[in-house]
């Protein structure tokens, strides 16, 4: 089967699921390691592994006003907890796992959106 590109077909941000812009650029990252090189006095080497956790950045999700949407979100951001997320790829891929909103979600009143930044220990394919 070949590679499928394209937009996030959704996302789901503690049990309430959000369409997403078809226009978005969004990027993921499932966590894990960042490996650096450690140069040793004797010219040899080593690996230093350290932890990263996952990112789902540049996200427009639509808001519905009659939803509350706007203020769901902000309450996620401001809050101190991760909650259940899962992402949904427009071949219907599904990765999952639990996060928070990094950054003050701002809306787009144009276009009946906000971008919202996500991030949280890891995300796993489902």
């Amino acid at each position: 089967m070949a590679a499928i590109g394209g937009p996030l077909e959704s996302i789901t941000i503690n049990g309430r699921t959000f369409p997403v812009a078809q226009d978005s650029g969004p990027s993921t990252d499932l966590g894990g390691d960042t490996n650096t090189i450690e140069m040793n006095g004797d010219r040899t080497s080593r690996i230093v592994k350290e932890l990263r956790p996952a990112l789902l950045e540049s996200i427009n999700v639509q808001i519905d006003h009659d939803n509350n949407d706007l203020q769901f979100l902000d309450d996620i951001q401001q809050g101190t907890e991760f909650v259940p997320i899962s992402v949904t790829f427009v071949e219907q891929t599904v990765y999952s796992g639990s996060g928070i909103i990094t950054d003050p979600v701002v809306l787009n009143s144009d276009k009946a959106t906000a971008e919202i930044k996500l991030s949280g220990p890891s995300l796993t394919k489902q």
